[in-house]
């Protein structure tokens, strides 16, 4: 499945990122993380936390499934509260669409989180996290 809207990178990687050092992949750059969902999600928190404290910044795109260990777990700077559920489309299928069967967040761990809140503000609250 394919997001509707997308975001524009200067390099995508595919290959392990548990395994990597974002900071050096990244090369400076904004790191976009959308993790595989499910009982495979947990191991991307504390990644992303320990990458953000050696420099990284990053927004990731999670469930918003606040009452689980693994959300609770995230130590990032802002979360946008997504208003509405994703859209998607199937690339099998570009013309039927379908939307997330849950919430969604876009969580910002960096230093520029006065601008995160500026853009992302349009699309859902903006709050800090603990």
């Amino acid at each position: 499945r394919t997001v509707l809207f997308s975001t524009e990178a200067s390099r995508f990687y595919g290959g392990d990122g548990l395994k990597e050092n974002w900071v050096s992949l990244a090369g400076g750059d904004l790191t976009f993380l959308q993790p595989p969902y499910g009982k495979y999600i947990k191991p991307w928190i504390p990644k992303a936390n320990s990458e953000a404290q050696a420099g990284a910044e990053i927004i990731a795109l999670f469930p918003g499934r606040f009452d689980t260990k693994w959300f609770n777990a995230m130590r990032p700077a802002r979360i946008c509260w997504y208003q509405k559920r994703i859209p998607y489309v199937d690339h099998t299928k570009p013309d039927q669409r379908d939307t997330a069967k849950f919430p969604s967040v876009f969580v910002y761990w960096g230093p520029r989180f006065v601008l995160f809140e500026k853009i992302f503000g349009a699309y859902g609250a903006v709050t800090g996290w603990r």
